[in-house]
This record gives C-alpha cells, structure tokens and sequence, in this order.
C-alpha cells in the first residue's frame, strides 16, 4: 500500500498552484490520479465528491473513492462506506457500507472502527 504522493507530485508547487491556477491544479491532480497517484486519486474522489475545483459527481466521486479503495487507500475505504451508507454516487446499501467501514478499520483508520 503507497499512501505516499508519486514524485511526479510535488506538494509545495500543488499547493502553489491552488492558489494562484486552481483549474491548473485540478488538471495535475487528475492527471497523477489517471497515472495510477493513489493520493491524487482520493483528492480527486473528495472534489468530485464536494464539487470544488471539479464538476460535483457524486457517482464519479464514489468511483475514484473506489478506485484508490481498492489500492489500499484506507482513507478511501471509510468514504466507500460512507457513500453507501448515505447514498452519494449509489443507492444505499447499508451492509456494503458496514463491508467497507470494516475494510477501512482493518487498515488501521480510527474513523472505521
């Protein structure tokens, strides 16, 4: 499990260019997302997600969530849960929530446990 940003992403020019090109950032994010970044692709799944800086898509948001889930994102595991507990991007299903809570708790997230 890589929880770690790909060299390609350097953090203090991101964090740079989100203030001065926040589309800029978005694409570069997308990018290391579609590049196989498991980080860029939980931050892609929360702006999809929220709808900030990127169209608000719940079901794309849930399928970047899962996506970065199924890399060992344990961040992303407890938002998998989430959205199918609270239907964001998919019907509720409340026992695959409880699967994926249970997935993000096993890897250690507080927030699943």
């Amino acid at each position: 499990m890589s929880e770690q940003l790909a060299p390609a992403v350097d953090i203090a020019a991101l964090q740079q260019l989100l203030h001065s090109d926040p589309a800029a950032a978005a694409t570069q994010l997308r990018q290391a997302a579609l590049a196989g970044d498991v980080n860029a692709q939980f931050l892609v799944a929360q702006m999809h997600a929220e709808g900030r800086l990127l169209q608000h898509d719940p079901g794309t948001g849930l399928h970047w969530f899962m996506v970065a889930a199924n890399a060992g994102h344990a961040l992303a595991m407890n938002m998998v849960g989430r959205c199918f507990e609270l239907g964001q991007g998919t019907p509720v299903d409340l026992p695959l929530a409880g699967v994926w809570y249970r997935k993000a708790a096993e890897h250690g997230l507080d927030w699943g446990m």
